[in-house]
């Protein structure tokens, strides 16, 4: 595939050069349609240090004093890669990122059926991703919103020991940064509790009885949570559409070819053809024509409530109707090996408060979750303590351990 070098235009106001110890800040779109891309990869090539666009395509990325002759990088799939030497770096950036067409006679017409590539990506695992083990450094951001109004927002750092990104071994997190806006009670849960506030109060004024602010607790459901996000992953919670032993349940497709770091990639279609551990699935992984490497996968669920709970749900009076997941995790190569880069968990769902004799009651919740990784440290890695480990039963601002004295205006977020 041909290397192509994007445009890149730098906006005519605030421009400043790069010295010491800075942080570039950019807008990415495409350079055709004008459209943000957003969670972009953005890396210094020989640095493992990198950032993501947000939902609006903007970045931030903090370049260290001491990096000299380096590039700065950027990459989206479907799209060419952006590159642009670091003393040439100006901020703000507008990138205009170049898409990558590819004509009948590069699409390949593959000799063995989509589940071959699938079984041949697995078994080259130890090939392809790292088997030595490695730190990252992890920006973190969860945000609830009920009827489309902010009611919980989590941001936070975390750091992560992969012990051996093959085994099944489970990673380990340290929270070492963590902020949160005021989290609010569900609209029509809340309404429910103040009427009872009120009718005990005065019941309580009757009797010549005092009731104390903090005896009677606002309600609160605490949807979302890291521990979905923090645990996905491919190599180490096999999913049913990558498990032999479950291809009959689904239906699979050659969905094209598509590039990603300039490397071309192979598209495999799948969808559930019933139910499948709750979940109706549907999605895509994308392969590295050349290594088998899986780059990305994003998939689409409908998940049904499974009929044990419906009974619980029903004795409390609420109505849950199944809700709809969205997840998408992408890789990024460096030195022939590919370790994760972005992750995201989006679910929608309707709450229903059921009432006999008036009108129900209606809530609809949209969760984002996104963990983006913004550096990756191969060298002198050393295990999490025990007692530093992030339990996400625990709440956060229990957990953190900032040992380095890390600050929220040094990380690469946006």
């Amino acid at each position: 595939m041909k290397c192509l070098l994007p445009f890149v235009f730098f906006l005519p106001f605030f421009v400043h050069s790069i010295n010491a110890q800075s942080f570039v800040s950019g807008v990415i779109s495409d350079k055709k349609t004008g459209e943000r891309l957003p969670y972009a990869t953005v890396v210094i090539k020989n640095n493992l240090t990198g950032a993501s666009s947000n939902q609006n395509g903007e970045f931030d990325i903090l370049i260290p004093a001491d990096i000299k002759g380096d590039s700065l990088i950027v990459s989206y799939l479907g799209y060419h890669n952006f590159v642009l030497f670091l003393n040439q770096v100006k901020s703000p950036l507008l990138i205009k990122m170049e898409p990558q067409s590819f004509g009948l006679n590069e699409f390949i017409v593959r000799p063995q059926p989509p589940t071959h590539y699938i079984k041949l990506a697995l078994s080259k695992v130890e090939q392809n991703y790292p088997s030595k083990p490695f730190q990252t450094e992890s920006y973190y951001r969860e945000e609830v919103l009920e009827n489309k109004k902010f009611i919980k927002d989590t941001e936070a750092i975390f750091h992560t020991y992969y012990p051996n990104y093959q085994d099944t071994v489970s990673n380990q997190h340290q929270l070492i940064l963590h902020r949160q806006g005021d989290t609010k009670s569900i609209d029509f849960l809340q309404d429910m509790v103040e009427k009872k506030r009120a009718k005990k109060k005065k019941e309580a004024q009757k009797k010549g009885e005092e009731i104390k602010e903090n005896e009677e607790k606002g309600i609160n459901i605490n949807f979302g949570g890291p521990e979905t996000i923090l645990k996905m992953d491919f190599i180490k919670d096999k999913l049913p559409f990558l498990d032999s032993l479950q291809f009959k349940k689904f239906n699979y497709a050659f969905g094209g070819v598509s590039a990603y770091q300039e490397k071309e990639l192979l598209i495999i279609d799948f969808e559930s053809k019933r139910v499948v551990e709750h979940e109706k699935q549907k999605g895509k992984i994308f392969l590295d024509a050349d290594s088998y490497a899986i780059v990305s996968i994003e998939y689409h669920s409908d998940f049904v409530v499974p009929l044990a709970v419906r009974p619980l749900l029903f004795m409390m009076g609420y109505e849950i109707i199944d809700p709809v997941m969205e997840k998408k995790f992408s890789f990024y190569e460096n030195s022939g090996k590919w370790y994760p880069k972005h992750f995201q968990w989006n679910m929608n769902a309707q709450l229903i408060k059921k009432h006999m004799f008036k009108k129900n009651e209606n809530s609809t919740f949209t969760i984002e979750q996104v963990l983006s990784i913004n550096k990756i440290n191969t060298d002198k890695i050393v295990p999490i303590p025990e007692k530093k480990r992030f339990n996400t039963a625990l709440k956060f601002e229990e957990q953190v351990h900032n040992d380095k004295h890390a600050t929220w205006s040094g990380v690469n977020i946006r």
